[in-house]
């Protein structure tokens, strides 16, 4: 393809003679024809071939000697070979030629796939050894009415290690996944169930789509790099390209959304909290004022500047917890009371509010665990990584509040560190 050509296709039986009798030597020589099917061949040329009697041997790729055998070979023996223009300046064998075949052929009856198809089951893959971006190689599977191969089940799992454990390809194969929010998709929509990594992959980036290291495992890769080809599958798989697969967290959907929904319950009872630290201190206001209406004209003179500042030091509906001596409010025997008593009021709904926090952080750490462990069944170890992440932010309740916005208790607010 590289010159414009494809390997000779044996057409007439005259001509497959003429090839062959002109071979230098005993050693085979590869032409043009390979298998496409459990049963079924194809010529370089993308024309359906029905040899008088099959090739021998058990590759998939034949080869032909200088009397006419011809044997089927693995893709990996290395043979000279024999190239073919067209006077017309066309290449009916170059890579997008056969793909765009085999699309027109795909409403016949018998289907021709490209040169070198394999079969397993009712699924056909392809490997095109072309260097491409995952984009292009989408695109290209696309344009033969597939897709670059999605191995959802641990059968397509387990053809996918048959048909590239023999392939050479050091800059690896591309497949039909992308990453997306720390998860792993396929492009088909299908659950994504398990995965076989690389011991040698390293961490995927937010760009990754995966490949295939021949016999060693799956790796991320970022997309636009070259990969050395991709697989084509045709299959009658159930395909919703486009949407999102059963992600490991369903029912409750992704990681964004059960912050969310911690978040809205965190605020519901911070709501019920700041409801009952509205009524304290309006309560501590009006016991206040109460106390300086019981006092002499003489007495309120004297009392009434530090009942003012007091009642100034309530901040956010939040009473002082403590009234240091720093603060220059001088507190009366009743004002002290009244302080202590509303003080433990508030201590109660702050403790009400922890309680009923620590119940929604405890019920968040179950399902993030379950996920995680999901997650780490099914191969999803970006999501796994990510989830654990999130259980580490909420193993103190107090640390989580805060990356969620929240306060387990305010500073007491005529504290030094309440007026910075």
């Amino acid at each position: 393809e590289q010159h414009g050509a494809h390997l000779a296709v044996p057409s007439p039986s005259a001509d497959l003679s003429w090839l062959v009798a002109n071979l230098p030597s005993e050693q085979g020589t590869w032409i043009g024809a390979a298998s496409s099917g459990r049963n079924s061949w194809t010529l370089a040329d993308a024309s359906p071939w029905k040899p008088a009697k099959p090739p021998a041997g058990t590759g998939q790729f034949v080869a032909a000697d200088k009397h006419g055998f011809l044997r089927a070979e693995n893709a990996s023996v290395q043979l000279p070979f024999i190239i073919q223009w067209h006077q017309d300046g066309s290449n009916p064998g170059a890579t997008t030629a056969l793909l765009a075949a085999t699309r027109s052929s795909l409403s016949q009856p018998e289907p021709v796939y490209p040169p070198g198809t394999r079969v397993f089951g009712t699924r056909h893959y392809y490997f095109a050894p072309v260097s491409t971006t995952w984009q292009d190689a989408l695109e290209l599977a696309e344009s033969a009415g597939g897709n670059l191969i999605a191995a959802a089940e641990l059968s397509e799992t387990f053809n996918l290690e048959e048909m590239t454990n023999p392939l050479t390809a050091f800059n690896a194969i591309w497949l039909g996944a992308y990453l997306e929010n720390d998860q792993w998709n396929w492009i088909t929509g299908e659950p994504w169930k398990t995965a076989k990594w690389a011991d040698s992959s390293t961490s995927a980036t937010p760009d990754s789509a995966l490949v295939i290291l021949p016999g060693k495992g799956w790796a991320p890769r970022s997309r636009s790099l070259p990969a050395d080809g991709f697989i084509i599958e045709w299959s009658e798989d159930p395909k919703t390209p486009g949407t999102s697969p059963t992600p490991p967290l369903a029912p409750d959907g992704t990681i964004t959304a059960l912050i969310s929904k911690a978040k809205d319950l965190i605020s519901d009872a911070d709501a019920e909290r700041s409801a009952s630290l509205k009524k304290i201190s309006g309560k501590f206001t009006w016991d206040l004022d109460s106390y300086l209406r019981t006092l002499t004209k003489g007495d309120q003179a004297q009392w009434s500047p530090h009942v003012e500042r007091l009642k100034a030091a309530v901040k956010n509906h939040r009473v002082p917890s403590e009234v240091p001596r720093s603060s220059g409010i001088i507190l009366s025997e009743p004002m002290a009371r009244t302080c202590e008593f509303h003080s433990r009021s508030q201590a109660k709904a702050d403790f009400k509010f922890a309680a009923d926090a620590e119940k929604i952080r405890l019920g968040f750490i179950n399902k993030i665990s379950q996920a995680k462990e999901d997650a780490t069944l099914a191969g999803q170890r970006d999501l796994a990584q990510s989830l654990d992440d999130t259980l580490q932010d909420a193993a103190d309740l107090d640390h989580w509040l805060q990356t969620l916005g929240f306060v387990l208790q305010p500073d007491n607010p005529l504290s030094p560190a309440a007026g910075r």
